[in-house]
């Protein structure tokens, strides 16, 4: 399934979390209560300035680059880039790939990646540069993408998964190198290994091989929307479909499974703990095996 075809409304896209303990939420939805929110001391707010309301947006992805600024992807209208209460817009007539934003992610050169549902686009001090079939990349599709600790990207999506690195692009097809058709997720943990999720199921790959994760009774995880690393280096991934479960990854088996959570996304708190989006709009906290909800005011 395309993802800019199937956004489901009025729930939580993206989580960040500022050094200061802010915690952005983007939000499916554009409305009051809606759109990019900020909780800070208990709080929800959106962001004001002249010419902007962070509630009108329909939100997709969050990234804050190591100059500080903050980058807001949205569902058709391009990017937001807020830095110092100054606002600049960037969309598909200023020469990004696509209008409709699914995710950032930032290399060790400080360029920042943008995958949209046409392509990928790469922000650097000179220019934007886009990344599509016609420069290489084995996807008409692109769904998530990671920097890789050995320099370049791993770019995943319909049929294939690409790797690219100083302008050349690396392909594992599906149903070839691949053993399945649809990249769901990507993470690379600190050890360098690639987890990638694949259809209904998740996959480590490392040295040349991939193996399967498999839970306790032996079956598939079920498809992956969300995979992160904890400050302990435990791994935990978000399913969806008939299997939604948050689940916690030990070598190669799934050792916990917590069906209340109900999650979407997931992202690593730096302070311990995760931040879970949840399935019926609303975020969550989970540390020590509790889980702590904040419900949106709407």
């Amino acid at each position: 399934n395309k993802t800019n075809t199937n956004l489901e409304t009025n729930l939580i896209q993206t989580l960040l979390e500022s050094r200061d303990g802010t915690l952005w939420v983007g939000i499916g939805q554009a409305g009051p209560g809606l759109g990019l929110q900020r909780l800070s001391d208990g709080r929800w707010t959106a962001m004001r300035l002249p010419g902007f309301d962070s509630s009108t947006l329909v939100v997709t992805a969050l990234r804050r680059d190591h100059e500080g600024a903050l980058w807001i992807g949205t569902f058709d209208q391009g990017i937001y880039r807020l830095y110092d209460d100054k606002v600049e817009h960037f969309d598909n007539a200023a020469g990004l790939s696509g209008n409709s934003v699914l995710s950032f992610t930032e290399d060790r050169e400080g360029s920042l990646w943008v995958i949209t549902s046409q392509g990928v686009d790469r922000f650097s001090d000179t220019r934007v540069v886009s990344y599509s079939t016609a420069e290489g990349l084995c996807s008409t599709e692109v769904d998530t993408v990671v920097p890789s600790r050995q320099g370049g990207v791993w770019i995943g999506g319909d049929q294939a998964l690409s790797h690219l690195k100083d302008g050349r692009v690396s392909c594992m097809r599906a149903h070839r190198e691949l053993p399945g058709t649809q990249v769901t997720s990507l993470l690379e943990d600190h050890a360098g290994r690639l987890w990638i999720g694949l259809d209904s199921t998740l996959w480590v790959y490392a040295d040349g091989t991939l193996r399967k994760v498999r839970r306790a009774d032996g079956s598939d995880t079920g498809m992956v929307t969300g995979i992160t690393e904890d400050s302990a280096h435990t791994v935990w991934v978000a399913t969806g479909g008939t299997r939604r479960k948050l689940m916690r990854i030990e070598g190669l088996e799934v050792r916990e499974e917590y069906d209340d959570a109900l999650p979407r996304r997931v992202a690593a708190d730096p302070t311990g703990g995760l931040w879970v989006g949840l399935l019926n709009g609303n975020l969550a906290h989970y540390a020590n095996g509790k889980l702590e909800t904040y419900a949106f005011p709407h």
